[in-house]
Formats: C-alpha cells, structure tokens, sequence
C-alpha cells in the first residue's frame, strides 16, 4: 500500500501536550509503516519555531495564537502550507488525508483543499458551538460547520454522545467510531506495592482544570467536611491559575487545612511531570459535575490514574466514565453532593490497605488491557479511511 500522510490540524500550542496528539497521533498511529503523520499547531513565542520532531511524527508549529485577529489569520496561513505540504505529497506518490481537531477556522480551510485530498475527517471533543463562552464563537462554530459539511467524509467524538452530537452537523459523513481520551503514560512505570511505611494517611489527588464551572468549591467544602469528621487523608489539587487558586483557598476552612498541609492547591505543572506526582498518591479524584457542558466527556484524568494504579473516585451523570468505573471494580462511583463525596471520603479513608491495594490492581490490569490508544488503533485507521486505500491498492493490482 502507498505511503499516507496524514496532516493533522491542530488546536494546541507547541509542544502539543495533550494525551490524544502525543498517545494517540505522534506515537501509535506515527508508529505505523504506512502512515506518515505531520502535525500543524501554534507557535510558542517564547520558543525557537523550527519543524521538529514529536515522539514519531513530524510537528510544524507555525500558526498563530488562536485569540483575536491571529484566529482568522490562521486560515490563510493553513491554506497556503496545505497547498504546498499536498503539492509534495503529489510529487512522490503519497495519499493525503486531513486531520481536524475542534478548530472551525481550521476546518474551513482544509474544507478548502478536500477537493485535492482523499479524505476530511473532523474531531469534536467539546461542544464549542453549544457552550463556548462567548456567543461569537458558537456561531462561528455552527457556520463554519455548515459550510464545510460537504466537504467532511467522516466525524468523531470522544464519547458515544460527542459522536451523535456532531454528526447533527454533518448529516452526509460516515459517523465515526469514538476515540476516546486515554492516558499515554507507561503504566509499567507505576508500582502497586507503593512504599507505605511511616505514612498514615491517604494520599488523594486531583489533576485537571480549575474552572468556576467545574466547581471544586463544592469538592473543597466537602474535603473540608471529612477532614473535620477525621479522615486521616491529604489532598492535592493540581492544575490551577493564581487567580483559581486564591479564589479556591477562600472556600470555608480551606485556610486552615492549606496551614496544617492537608489540602495543597498547585499551578498547573508540565505534563511529563503528572507521573511522578500520581506516584505519590494512592486515590484519584475524577468529580466532575454532570452539567450539559461534560456530559459527552471522556475524563483524561480518570485513565491517567488508573493507569497509574490508583483507586479512582467519581462522580455519577458522566457516561464514560460510570462506564469505566463499573467495569473495572477499581474505584467508588459518587453523586455530585457535598454529604455523599465526604462519606466516601471517610469511608475510603478506613479502608483496610489489602481492599485498596486489591483495587488499584484492578484499576492497573484495567488499564492495560483496555484504556490503551492501541486498543483503538483499528478504529482510528477505518476513520482516515485505512480500508478504502487497501481497497484501491487491490484493484490497481488487478
């Protein structure tokens, strides 16, 4: 089969951080002999912006900030590379497909050179054109959809849900297979038996956005609750601005327990440093409050702490991830409700260390077998269309 390129259109920064672009793309699809993978994403400027090299595919981090004026710039910029990236590809055989990840500005230019590709697969991992916060964008979302439906041959989502939701959009393209967001740390790196000795207390944490909307004041209060009711744990909140910070460690009581270093509140830190810090700990929260807005969801944290060997608590109203917690016997399902979070604290909080010990490997073996982006490598190659070029290699040969 001829060699494929896939440029993939970004909606990251360099370095592109983020477990579907590094697991999925520049790893275990790059890894395949057919495929070759380029990434196009924004530039950094506090970074030298050279083509480098991510894990096995090729990352191109010239576009500009998406904010502002630089968004629709973008389109130009992504047009012109495009025409020459396809024009190379043509000069040496190679089958182009195009890659579109949530970015309607990106969408609409590559809806532009479809007709020089062989196949427009589009991602939506968010409901950008329901929920994003400022109205220009919702509409600029539902427009660019509508004019580039057409053009797009196949669509995906993280979750079941995301993949009916935006195939509303694009009634004609093959309605893809979700895939998922998983974790691409190596869980042979994490060990079970973690080295407990002269600790007493559960070690949990929390990993991911800090946002008013996902509400960890609500999560802190109930924190706070258990910890007054004597729950010997401590907590780590990583993955918020200064300003988040602040804001969180005004909650009721929270000072307090920040003064006696049971609750810590951090910065967002470097994704290749989250797996030391789960290392450390024994539980992961995944409370996400089941709103509209992460009801499709596909918790990246949740397979992160698994992989990582680690009991997971989390809340119910998530599809995904009631699925994973129910199948996997590795964690405690919970309401979004401040009584109930604090019971299953405490009631974690006295387990015997064989029980948890029992349930992160569970969580681990769940882990391996199912929550890998191998596992869904033949899925991803039937949405950029693997089958039709084996299909067109056949017959040429006939």
């Amino acid at each position: 089969m001829k060699q494929v390129l896939l440029i993939a259109l970004l909606d990251k920064e360099w370095p592109p951080d983020h477990s579907f672009v590094s697991g999925m793309l520049a790893k275990v699809a790059a890894r395949q002999h057919w495929l070759k993978v380029n990434l196009l994403v924004s530039g950094n400027k506090h970074k030298s912006m050279h083509v480098r090299r991510f894990e096995k595919a090729i990352c191109l981090p010239v576009l500009l900030s998406r904010r502002g004026i630089g968004r629709f710039l973008n389109f130009l910029i992504t047009i012109k590379l495009l025409r020459y990236q396809i024009s190379r590809a043509e000069k040496t055989g190679q089958r182009v497909v195009l890659f579109v990840r949530n970015d309607p500005i990106l969408l609409l230019a590559a809806a532009c050179l479809r007709p020089r590709v062989e196949r427009l697969v589009f991602q939506s991992s968010f409901p950008h054109e329901e929920f994003s916060g400022m109205w220009i964008k919702r509409y600029l979302a539902k427009n660019a959809y509508r004019v580039a439906s057409q053009s797009v041959d196949a669509v995906t989502g993280v979750s079941p849900l995301g993949v009916k939701r935006i195939s509303r959009y694009f009634p004609n393209a093959q309605k893809g297979p979700f895939i998922p967001l998983l974790s691409d740390f190596d869980s042979n790196h994490f060990p079970i038996h973690r080295d407990r000795s002269g600790l007493h207390r559960l070690q949990f944490i929390y990993i991911g956005a800090h946002s008013v909307g996902r509400e960890l004041s609500l999560v802190l209060e109930a924190v706070v609750n258990a910890l007054i009711a004597g729950a010997q744990a401590n907590f780590r909140f990583v993955g918020g601005s200064k300003e988040e910070i602040e804001n969180l460690s005004r909650v009721r009581g929270v000072d307090h327990w920040l003064k006696q270093g049971a609750i810590i509140l951090e910065e967002s830190i470097p994704r290749q440093q989250i797996p030391l810090l789960l290392s450390k700990a024994d539980v992961g929260m995944s409370l996400i409050p089941p709103k509209p807005i992460y009801i499709e969801s596909s918790p990246t944290k949740l397979t992160e702490y698994m992989s990582a060997g680690l009991v997971v608590l989390a809340t119910k109203g998530i599809p995904r991830q009631e699925q994973i917690v129910f199948d996997s016997s590795a964690g405690e399902l919970v309401s979004w409700d401040i009584n109930e979070i604090t019971g299953i604290i405490c009631r974690l909080s006295n387990k015997p260390v064989d029980e948890l010990r029992t349930m992160q490997r569970l969580a681990k073996t769940f882990a391996k077998k199912s929550l890998t982006y191998q596992t869904c490598l033949k899925d991803f190659n039937s949405l950029i269309g693997r089958g039709y070029f084996e299909e067109a290699q056949s017959w040429s040969h006939s």
